[in-house]
């Protein structure tokens, strides 16, 4: 079997038998005599399992296993010569997984090392179904058997992530102590109901900010414990699905986009496009003429008001004399209407824009105004003008046509 293995005891000739015994199972098999070597060894090297005294020399053991797990999970077995019950439990208070009692069968040893080992190297199947598992500010990264909280690294023993991974994926679901000890620890296993306890109150005062008002693993009393919230089972095996999906959707979309459906569908809608671009043009168009021939119409109202207004003169003297001649500059002003007066010879007599006043007005329309008692709009598209020419006065032996643009 590979592994490597850190056997820890002042004693050398259990540590040499120790060794003679497991390397025969494990690749690697290193040995130190006191505290402090032992931490540098765990410090430097990557051990699949440690046996751990307790009495040692320069640091013990507790000291030892509790400094370990402040940058390791790695699972340790403390060895220790005191039997009693506080003892065994100190050991597990300082992160220990197990512990075997001296004088000890070293057989017994190799098979607690084998159940610790297969309950931490989980099959390839398994692992490869369980990744991540979010809880809260909680991530359990089940393949680095690692926990974060709120970003930050916790560090638990390979029992504590045992017991925490198992209630995580089963929530809300109550497990007795029995029930815990068989699954966590093993069927063989020779410890009772105190070990569990003793390994949920060290999980909860690593993981709860309280651990007397616990947010994640609670207590049914009397029948044992749950870990309680509504989880997001999404992540378990989600990395390797994520990417089936991934390649599906882009396969679908692909697809579609080469499909006869699609180009169908993108024909109607360019012919829906086109269509709604012309029925938007001709609805502006009508618009646009509907506002045209308004304003036609409201200029020559205008023009006939204002020839009507000069038929009551001789000349535009006359007109000027009493004050019309003012009004009509008003009239072409407010209502932004440029009206032209012509005489006989179609010269421009007045002009309310001042610029063509005294030429002739050499114009085919014009002189069908004067000829005709119809009034002639016309709208220049070019300069966006409007112009009316209409018949101002006959009579007195002088003619006056107005015009307005």
């Amino acid at each position: 079997m590979a592994g490597k293995v850190l056997v820890v005891d002042d004693e050398k000739m259990i540590v040499k038998g120790i060794k003679f015994s497991l390397i025969q199972d494990y690749s690697v098999v290193d040995c130190a005599y006191d505290g402090e070597e032992a931490l540098d060894m765990a410090k430097n090297n990557d051990y699949d399992i440690i046996l751990l005294d307790i009495m040692l020399p320069k640091m013990n053991g507790l000291e030892v296993c509790q400094q370990i797990r402040e940058f390791s999970n790695v699972p340790i077995i403390m060895l220790t010569a005191k039997g009693d019950d506080m003892d065994k439990i100190m050991g597990l208070e300082y992160g220990a997984d197990d512990y075997i009692t001296k004088p000890f069968n070293i057989l017994e040893v190799k098979a607690r090392m084998k159940a610790i080992l297969r309950r931490n190297n989980k099959p390839e199947k398994e692992q490869a179904k369980s990744n991540v598992l979010n809880i809260g500010d909680m991530r359990i990264d089940c393949d680095s058997r690692s926990l974060f909280i709120r970003g930050k690294e916790i560090y638990l023993t390979a029992k504590e992530f045992d017991l925490l991974e198992l209630l995580a994926f089963n929530p809300n679901r109550v497990y007795s102590r029995d029930v815990l000890l068989k699954t966590v620890w093993g069927a063989d296993y020779p410890g009772d109901g105190r070990t569990v306890d003793v390994h949920i109150r060290r999980l909860r005062e690593k993981i709860e900010d309280n651990s007397s008002e616990p947010k994640y693993v609670h207590t049914k009393w009397g029948v044992g414990y749950y870990l309680m919230f509504n989880i997001n089972k999404g992540t378990r095996g989600q990395s390797a699905k994520s990417r089936m999906n991934h390649k599906k959707l882009i396969t679908d979309i692909l697809s579609f986009f080469l499909s006869t459906r699609f180009r169908l569908v993108f024909i109607i809608a360019v012919m829906s496009i086109i269509s709604t671009i012309s029925a938007v043009k001709a609805v502006k168009y009508s618009y646009t003429t509907s506002l045209v021939e308004a304003r036609k119409a409201y200029v020559n109202n205008e023009a006939v008001l204002i020839a009507a207004e000069f038929t009551k003169y001789g000349s535009i003297d006359e007109a000027h004399n009493d004050g019309v001649y003012e009004n009509l500059m008003n009239y072409s002003s407010l209502n932004a209407i440029r009206i032209r007066l012509v005489d006989k010879k179609y010269n421009i007599s007045v002009d309310t824009y001042a610029v063509d006043t005294g030429k002739t007005m050499i114009n085919s329309k014009v002189i069908t105004v004067y000829d005709s008692p119809k009034t002639i709009t016309d709208y220049s598209k070019k300069d966006r003008q409007y112009r009316s020419s209409f018949s101002c006065i006959q009579q007195r032996g002088t003619a006056y046509s107005c015009s307005s643009s």
